[in-house]
């Protein structure tokens, strides 16, 4: 199920992420991305994003250089969601035209008990 997901308090940024409930990693490609072909999330024009840590994460097909923490909303639901920055592409063929995120509901569906 995929969803334009709107990033900060009274934003503009919308990229389409892609909800999925078999993983509890987030992530969406910033401005810095190489390669990203689609929209991307500016951390500089989000005055709620708040970076929480720098590393150095590389899955084959995408690295990310840091983790932050921003309010994001999709339909009437607004929370508050931590998420990775992608900033390059190894796998140009796993690039997806359509999808620029993803957004992992793992914990909140054991949570709620969704299998």
């Amino acid at each position: 199920w995929a969803s334009v997901v709107s990033i900060g308090i009274n934003s503009t940024q919308g990229v389409t992420t892609i909800f999925d409930l078999e993983t509890r990693d987030s992530f969406v490609e910033s401005t810095n991305c190489i390669l990203c072909p689609g929209y991307t999330f500016d951390p500089t024009n989000s005055s709620t994003y708040n970076k929480t840590q720098t590393t150095s994460y590389n899955s084959g097909r995408f690295h990310i250089n840091e983790y932050g923490v921003d309010i994001i909303s999709t339909g009437n639901v607004t929370i508050p969601y931590v998420f990775g920055l992608v900033d390059s592409i190894n796998d140009t063929e796993s690039v997806d035209l359509y999808a620029t995120g993803v957004f992992g509901l793992a914990s909140l569906a054991s949570q709620l008990f969704i299998k």
